[in-house]
């Protein structure tokens, strides 16, 4: 009997391993973020100037997406974003706004 559930529990962890490697697993059903750009040319950047750049994204994948935090590598940029949950095949939009110091700055 033992012999018995151990060659079904063998079975059933081959299944599942199958499903997996033919897209039906966890990763099939997983959120996808893929973005159009990944990177923005501000162009002429002067003290004290603003200047604006969006990154458009979608949820390619089969799941909700939840983005839980955006943020800069300084402060003198600030990223906004529209939403916080984004269906499958849902787009969005990331906004940075970057603020130039004043003066010189080490950012």
């Amino acid at each position: 009997m033992k012999g018995k559930h151990i060659f079904c529990g063998f079975v059933f962890v081959s299944f599942l391993l199958s499903l997996a490697k033919t897209g039906f697993g966890v990763e099939a059903i997983s959120p996808k973020l893929s973005f159009e750009q990944k990177v923005c040319d501000l162009g002429q950047v002067g003290l004290g100037t603003k200047n604006t750049c969006q990154f458009k994204f979608t949820n390619n994948g089969r799941a909700p997406l939840k983005i839980t935090n955006v943020k800069s590598t300084c402060g003198c940029a600030v990223a906004k974003l529209e939403k916080k949950e984004y269906a499958p095949g849902e787009s969005g939009t990331i906004k940075v706004i970057y603020t130039a110091p004043r003066t010189a700055c080490a950012c």
